[in-house]
């Protein structure tokens, strides 16, 4: 399980810099960064910030977002809202 969420994390952060997303990386990596580390709530509020800042003008880094929340409210058994939160990155993609 571990695994695939360090997979999912890296691939997340692949396409945010794939995407260009110079402008909008440090805020995606403090998020991964936050994930990584433990810190769910926290990550989740960044990830929050992240999507809702870059929906726009970013839609794969937005995306990215929505998938590791997506990824950290599967963990916790939060299905509906996991669920939410994959809906979410797939119509951004």
């Amino acid at each position: 399980m571990e695994q695939r969420i360090s997979t999912i994390l890296a691939l997340a952060m692949a396409i945010a810099f794939a995407t260009g997303a110079a402008a909008h990386a440090q805020n995606i990596e403090e998020a991964i960064e936050l994930h990584l580390a433990g810190e769910l709530d926290r990550a989740l509020e960044a990830y929050a910030v992240v999507a809702a800042e870059t929906e726009s003008s970013q839609p794969n880094v937005a995306a990215a977002a929505h998938t590791n929340t997506c990824a950290i409210r599967m963990n916790r058994s939060e299905y509906d809202l996991a669920l939410a939160a994959c809906e979410q990155a797939l119509r951004l993609r």
